[in-house]
């Protein structure tokens, strides 16, 4: 079973600046106040999401599966078969100096059913904030 939460935000800069500063994985600390990670990415790569829910830091193994301005920056973590997320951010151009940012994350596992709506409220807000975070960063700078 697979279900889905997905987040927009208009950011007021071109598609190139916001992908500079989404695909920077090491820099999130710099702008996002909830997630940050250990490395660079590279596509294929393991390394270590360290993300605030619920109040608290957890440190969560993820792969990084796509990472591209076209195909966006895609992750996937989570224990295989019970709970995975696979965590994503697209961008579209609206214009010379907008870009749409949509991201999301689509769950699959046994117990999704039971998590995902326990989590849904949290996730939901943690991924607003990150939206925040980018648009302020990305139009300040």
């Amino acid at each position: 079973m697979t279900r889905n939460l997905e987040t927009t935000v208009e950011i007021d800069a071109d598609i190139s600046r916001v992908w500079q500063t989404l695909s920077q994985l090491e820099q999130f600390k710099h702008w996002n106040t909830a997630t940050y990670f250990d490395k660079e990415a590279v596509l294929g790569s393991r390394q270590m999401m360290h993300v605030k829910l619920l109040g608290v830091w957890l440190a969560v193994p993820v792969k990084i599966e796509s990472y591209n301005q076209e195909k966006g920056l895609r992750w996937q973590g989570g224990i295989p078969r019970f709970f995975t997320g696979s965590h994503y951010f697209k961008l579209q151009s609206r214009d010379t100096n907008k870009t749409l940012l949509i991201q999301g994350e689509d769950f699959q596992g046994a117990l999704v059913p039971v998590l995902l709506p326990l989590l849904k409220k949290s996730l939901h807000s943690l991924y607003l904030g990150m939206n925040k975070d980018l648009k302020k960063y990305c139009e300040k700078t």
